[in-house]
């Protein structure tokens, strides 16, 4: 199993702040720099309890076992690339009072996969019953039992993220970008350039 380390560990917080650093079918130097802008974030904002994983999922969850004998009783989950310009949402995840499994917003059938926060306890009881079936953050037997909570939709104006396209076109022009050669257009350009300057 991948080795965990806490990055800005408090024990007296039961909540970790995971990013996760998913494999996307584009090129690994792309979401290198997407997980280093998250990074980068997280020492800017002085985010506690960090820690990276490229498939949170695997092993029938067997890091959220690592994580509740660690103490955490929560996981904030964020996609490599996301970063905040207030510190509001992880205060609210941290204070926030999970008594189901997932909380979330929907996006098609469900959660949006940048942004759930998790009961950990819960979480290992569904994952060790079903394995892998909830690989991916879509949980859709917390959906079909109820378990679940909508996170209010004002946390949202407080995250930007960047998140890959399919187009290859598009994936070659962010490499190109991020190497220093020609410009690249997008909505969220004034904090990659932020943050890729410092890469």
């Amino acid at each position: 199993m991948q080795p965990i380390e806490i990055i800005n560990h408090n024990p007296a917080i039961d909540t970790c702040y995971l990013i996760w650093d998913k494999y996307m079918e584009v090129p690994r130097t792309y979401t290198d720099v997407l997980l280093k802008v998250s990074l980068l974030n997280v020492e800017e904002q002085g985010i506690e309890n960090a820690l990276v994983h490229q498939d949170p999922w695997m092993h029938k969850g067997s890091l959220f076992q690592k994580l509740k004998e660690l103490g955490f009783k929560k996981a904030f989950i964020v996609l490599g690339g996301v970063h905040w310009k207030f510190t509001d949402t992880i205060t609210y995840a941290q204070e926030l009072d999970l008594d189901v499994t997932v909380a979330g917003y929907f996006y098609n059938s469900g959660f949006l996969r940048q942004l759930t926060i998790v009961n950990i306890d819960k979480l290992i009881e569904a994952l060790s019953t079903h394995g892998n079936q909830n690989r991916g953050i879509y949980f859709s037997d917390c959906i079909n039992n109820n378990d679940y909570k909508i996170l209010d939709k004002s946390l949202n104006v407080f995250k930007s993220y960047y998140h890959p396209e399919e187009d290859i076109n598009e994936c070659e022009k962010f490499l190109k970008w991020i190497n220093g050669e020609g410009e690249y257009e997008h909505e969220d350009i004034d904090y990659l350039r932020k943050y890729v300057g410092k890469i």
